[in-house]
């Protein structure tokens, strides 16, 4: 299932991040950078809007993600 969000945070020196849900205020999920880069984001920014979909739903691992426009 695909979910929309927006990237609260991304530390590059750091390599990590988190996105805020549209559908839930009160989650993060974690990301990692290199995630990120594995799917095609090079450079995440704060604030972008995503769309991404979970592996775990519960455990909020992330599967797959886009920017979107």
């Amino acid at each position: 299932m695909m979910h929309n969000g927006t990237i609260k945070w991304i530390d590059n020196n750091h390599n990590c991040g988190f996105i805020i849900p549209d559908d839930d205020n009160n989650q993060n999920i974690f990301i990692h950078v290199s995630q990120l880069k594995k799917l095609g984001i090079n450079k995440p920014k704060n604030g972008q809007r995503v769309a991404f979909s979970l592996l775990m739903e519960k455990h909020s691992f992330l599967n797959n993600i886009s920017i979107i426009n």
